[in-house]
C-alpha cells in the first residue's frame, strides 16, 4: 500500500484507521507469525514513518531476543549475544552471564573444588551451596577414613614385623642358650662367643652379654655375667660383672620373669634404672630373658 492509496480521497480519520490496522496486523504477525511480519515503512504517510521504523526495530530486537532465549533454553551458552542496543534482552544477557559462571563453578566442583558457593539465584543458590557443603564434608570424612585405614595398615604391618623380629630374636637367643648348654667343657667358651655373635649380627648391637640369675648372700635375686661379646669397631668393654635387681634395676625382675623384653632408649627408663644404666654411657639397651625348661635362667 503506497501513500496515494492511503491518502487518496480519505479523510484524516480514515487514514488514521488504515495505518492503525496496518500496525495492528504487523504487531500480531510479530508475535504469532514472525516470518509473515512485514511493514513497508517507505509507503506510510510521512507522519507515521518514524513510528513504522520504531516497530520494525522493535521486531528485530524481539526476534533477536527470542533466538537468544531459545539457545539458552536448549543449553547452548555459546550462541550469539544480542547487540548492546537491545535493551529488551538485558535480563537474558544477565542470566546468560550467570549461567556461564555457574557452569564454570560446576566444572570446578567436578574437579574437586567443593568451596564453590552461589549467592545470586535464591532457592537454587541454597540448594547448590548445600550440595557443595555436603560434598566437602563427605570428602573430609572419606579422607579421614582413608587415613585411619592407612594408619591401621601401617600399625598392623609394624606390629607384625615387630612380632616377627621378637619371635626370631627369642628363637635366636634360645638357640644360643642351647649351644652353651650342650657344648663340651672344652668348647664352652667358643660356643658362647659363637652364640652371642649370632645375636649381635642379627640385632646390629655393639655388645652382647649373657647373664645368669643367682641368689646372693642376702637372699636377693641377682645376676652375674657369664660371657660377653663386643663388636670392637663400635664399642668399648663395659666392666659390669654382677648386679642386684632390687638395688640396681628394681623394675626388671618382674618384667623379665614374665617373659617380657626390655627395649628402648635409656632416657625413657624409670629414674633408678636410668641412673644406673646411663652411668655406663649406654644410650639404648635390649634385654631378653632366657628360659630353660620354663625356668627363668
Amino acid at each position: 500500500m503506497d501513500n496515494l492509496q492511503i491518502n487518496d480521497g480519505k479523510s484524516g480519520a480514515e487514514i488514521m484507521q488504515v495505518v492503525s490496522d496496518l500496525f495492528f496486523s504487523y504487531i500480531r504477525n510479530v508475535i504469532y507469525s514472525p516470518s509473515e511480519a512485514t511493514l513497508d515503512v517507505e509507503n506510510l504517510p510521512e507522519q507515521f514513518v518514524m513510528a513504522g521504523k520504531g516497530l520494525v526495530a522493535l521486531n528485530e530486537f524481539i526476534q533477536e531476543t527470542k533466538a537468544f532465549a531459545n539457545e539458552i533454553a536448549n543449553g547452548n551458552l555459546n550462541g550469539a549475544i544480542p547487540s548492546p542496543k537491545n535493551e529488551i534482552a538485558s535480563p537474558l544477557k544477565s542470566l546468560h552471564a550467570t549461567l556461564a559462571h555457574l557452569t564454570w563453578q560446576a566444572q570446578q566442583v567436578a574437579n574437586g573444588d567443593y568451596k564453590q558457593r552461589v549467592d545470586f539465584m535464591g532457592d537454587f543458590s541454597r540448594a547448590f551451596n548445600n550440595m557443595t557443603t555436603q560434598l566437602d564434608e563427605q570428602r573430609k570424612l572419606n579422607e579421614d577414613e582413608k587415613g585411619k585405614l592407612i594408619r591401621a595398615n601401617e600399625e598392623s604391618t609394624r606390629a607384625r614385623k615387630e612380632a616377627e623380629y621378637i619371635r626370631d630374636l627369642f628363637r635366636l637367643v634360645n638357640e644360643a642358650a642351647e649351644i652353651l648348654i650342650e657344648a663340651d667343657a672344652r668348647d664352652y667358651e667358643s660356643a658362647m662367643i659363637r652364640g652371642m655373635e649370632q645375636i649381635g649380627e642379627f640385632t646390629g648391637l655393639d655388645r652382647v652379654h649373657i647373664w645368669q640369675n643367682y641368689l646372693s648372700g642376702d637372699g636377693k635375686l641377682s645376676i652375674r655375667r657369664v660371657c660377653n661379646w663386643t663388636f670392637k669397631e663400635r664399642a668399648d668393654e663395659i666392666d659390669i660383672k654382677e648386679l642386684s635387681y632390687q638395688d640396681n634395676v628394681p623394675s626388671w625382675e618382674q618384667i623379665l620373669s614374665d617373659g617380657k623384653i626390655i627395649n628402648g632408649p635409656v632416657c625413657t627408663f624409670p629414674k633408678k634404672e636410668f641412673e644406673f644404666v646411663s652411668s655406663y654411657k649406654i644410650l639404648s639397651i635390649l634385654v631378653i630373658p632366657i628360659f630353660i625348661n620354663d625356668i627363668f635362667w
